[in-house]
């Protein structure tokens, strides 16, 4: 059944059986002989998504974009959602951003 889904298909079928193999409390062996599938397969999705965490429901942000800029030296960025406010200052150092972007996502 696999062999003829897209690959991407194949991911999110894999991403779905991890997830619930992860809920179920089973031992590989023992989620794979209950769902008639192969335990090597499993091992290889527990292994590529065991690191990660589950993807959270993605959601599209608005942006509103203006043309003009009051006149001054203290230009910045700001990042808003229902749960943060970000300032992001003119030349800021991207590293720290990315750091701080991925401990607010958690």
């Amino acid at each position: 059944m696999d062999s003829k889904l897209s690959l991407s298909a194949k991911r999110q079928l894999w991403r779905e059986r991890y997830d619930e193999f992860k809920q179920s409390g089973l031992t590989q062996a023992e989620y794979c002989r209950q769902h008639g599938l192969p335990v090597r397969a499993l091992s290889y999705w527990v292994r590529k998504y065991g690191n990660q965490q589950a993807p959270s429901r993605q959601e599209w942000a608005a942006l509103t974009v203006s043309d003009s800029l009051e006149s001054s030296d203290n230009h910045q960025l700001t990042v808003q959602t229902d749960k943060f406010q970000l300032r992001i200052p003119a030349g800021f150092d991207q590293k720290t951003i990315a750091c701080v972007i991925g401990l607010l996502k958690d």
